[in-house]
């Protein structure tokens, strides 16, 4: 007996402490899979890729000792239809397999029994590609966020993410689901759109693509990683988050651009910095708008009198007490018709025209005439001075004028 006794005192103290570490489920598609990443994972493999996001993102809690595992019940191809309970009816030809949907990532088999704590949903963009509306998406996140909140856990719920393959209204329908899901489920929502779409467009940005216009990289997966965490940060530990800057626009108005965004809980910036670039890779700091120090949404606006010619790339930098600095999205301007103006348009002798260009500064400009059918006439480059005329001497015949159009050239 003094043995077994022995013995007990040994085998005690290295007892697994499952209680002190929590265990996380991940569910959605094939983001959450980690397809896009590489190296791959070998075929029938239940582990997503190394470099995935969610691996990243796994391996980082682990660091902490918060969690023991997240079990990743990914599927490429699926929908939210396809997370909601198992007690739901889904349209006919969606896999709904109960070891898969918010069931099973409540009560995972793969956990051997053990509690699942925290469920993060990513369905990133296959509901808009099999037509579904909107409303019926973000109905299907609220069941399944409500199915974990009332099961005691906490829930993570993803935006959609940007697709290249998709049509214009595809990808609109993205952005547009984007906003609703960060206004519905606020602090539990995750961003996965602002971080890999284009500064220009509403595809994925080239340095982030995996090549199928579907999925991202390993950098990609990696700033989706950022994304997940710093979130999950603010909701588990109390750490703040970045202010959130939502709804960036920039619209040409007459002779200047306005720029306006949302700050989401500015507490924590003095001000906010805009920025403008000519290239879309250099930015100058061209003004500051201070933060008005509120935790809730507030609407802010600063106008640009005076615009770059040609395209302009606008962006905001947060510079936050004690904080890396970050951005917002980059906005597009096209600034084609700058200083000048067309004053007369009249015929000189036979079929010569002359065009007469108003111009507050010296600049460059390609003319191009067409006819009522549009039919190119004539075409060409001219150096313009204030109030200066420019004849072409081309002959262009006989013809009834219709448009002129002239372009600032770079």
């Amino acid at each position: 007996m003094r043995h077994l006794l022995i013995l007990l005192c040994w085998v005690l103290p290295v007892a697994p402490a499952y209680s002190q570490h929590k265990i996380f489920a991940g569910m959605g598609s094939s983001t959450m899979a980690g397809v896009g990443s590489t190296p791959t994972t070998p075929p029938g493999s239940s582990q997503p890729p190394v470099n995935a996001w969610a691996s990243i993102l796994t391996r980082y809690y682990q660091a902490t000792g918060y969690i023991d595992s997240l079990y990743n019940l990914g599927r490429p191809g699926t929908t939210t239809y396809s997370g909601l309970p198992t007690s739901y009816t889904i349209p006919d030809g969606l896999e709904h397999n109960p070891d898969y949907d918010v069931d099973g990532a409540l009560n995972s088999r793969f956990a051997f029994g053990r509690p699942t704590d925290i469920v993060i949903v990513n369905y990133a963009n296959n509901d808009v590609g099999n037509g579904y509306t909107l409303a019926q998406s973000m109905e299907n996140l609220q069941i399944i966020y409500n199915t974990v909140i009332a099961a005691g856990k906490i829930a993570f719920i993803t935006t959609t993410q940007p697709r290249t393959g998709y049509t214009t209204a595809q990808k609109q329908l993205l952005k547009v689901e984007r906003d609703s899901i960060m206004n519905r489920f606020g602090v539990y929502a995750i961003n996965f759109y602002n971080p890999i779409v284009a500064a220009d467009s509403l595809n994925i940005n080239p340095i982030y693509s995996a090549g199928d216009n579907i999925h991202v990289n390993n950098a990609g997966h990696q700033v989706l990683f950022e994304a997940a965490r710093d979130v999950m940060n603010n909701v588990l530990f109390g750490a703040p988050l970045p202010i959130t800057l939502t709804a960036f626009n920039a619209v040409k108005q007459q002779q200047k651009v306005v720029l306006s965004w949302t700050g989401m809980d500015q507490t924590g910036a003095p001000v906010f910095i805009v920025q403008r670039s000519g290239d879309g890779s250099s930015f100058d700091d061209i003004a500051s708008v201070p933060a008005v120090g509120a935790a809730t949404a507030h609407n802010y606006t600063w106008s640009d009198a005076q615009p770059l010619a040609g395209k302009s790339f606008y962006r905001i930098k947060v510079t936050e007490h004690g904080e890396t600095d970050h951005y917002s999205v980059i906005a597009t301007v096209m600034n084609i018709a700058t200083n000048w103006k067309i004053g007369k348009l009249y015929r000189a002798t036979g079929s010569t025209w002359n065009i007469e260009i108003l111009a507050e500064k010296n600049t460059r400009l390609q003319l191009r005439v067409v006819d009522a059918n549009g039919k190119s006439l004539m075409q060409r480059a001219v150096s313009v001075t204030s109030s200066s005329r420019a004849d072409p001497p081309e002959s262009v015949g006989p013809v009834r004028w219709s448009v002129l159009r002239a372009a600032g050239v770079r």
